[in-house]
């Protein structure tokens, strides 16, 4: 039986699927060339010709996580809540790894350099009766706050005396997102 040979798109897309399974299931150690390549039955070397090396995957797959982020924020254009707003960077940051993968990325020494990943939503949210910087601040600590969180939530709430357990981080969570909503508003 001959196989097909997809687009190279195509390929890559394949690709960055199961490695966004893998970093769900067990953060970006588990993020494996050879078991990627098994899973989708090609070999190495097929990876290694879309990506270059492990780290230049990760980083892809990093972006493309960020697209997913940005295409699901700016799906409705309607005034969403910041509530929504944080559920929606927590999802991504903590149930599909981002956060994880960002640290770990920055401590390899990977350098993004940010190109507004936010701003169709800064734009959304913002109000002309307030500065834009406002609106950017307001943005920038929920998008902080929610990609700390998965990391050093628990030893955050403990250091102040709280407990670190889920309906506390909850707890947290529901706080903070009602102090920054007058902000947009």
């Amino acid at each position: 039986m001959r196989k097909t040979r997809k687009k190279p798109a195509d390929a890559r897309m394949a690709i960055l699927e199961v490695a966004q399974t893998y970093l769900i299931e067990g953060g970006p150690d588990a993020v494996k060339v050879q078991k990627i390549a098994r899973d989708l039955g090609i070999t190495d070397a097929a990876i290694h010709y879309h990506f270059k090396n492990r780290q230049n995957l990760l980083e892809a797959l990093l972006k493309h996580a960020g697209r997913q982020l940005k295409q699901s924020l700016t799906q409705s254009m309607e005034a969403r809540s910041v509530s929504d707003i944080a559920r929606q960077l927590d999802e991504v940051y903590r149930q599909q790894g981002l956060a994880n993968l960002a640290m770990w990325l920055s401590f390899a020494g990977s350098q993004d350099e940010g190109r507004g990943m936010f701003n169709d939503l800064i734009q959304q949210c913002h109000r002309d009766k307030k500065p834009l910087q406002e609106t950017q601040f307001c943005i920038a600590m929920l998008n902080l706050i929610c990609a700390a969180e998965p990391l050093m939530g628990k030893a955050f709430l403990r250091s102040v005396g709280l407990s670190g357990d889920d309906k506390t981080r909850q707890q947290f969570r529901c706080w903070m997102t009602e102090k920054l909503e007058p902000l947009l508003d």
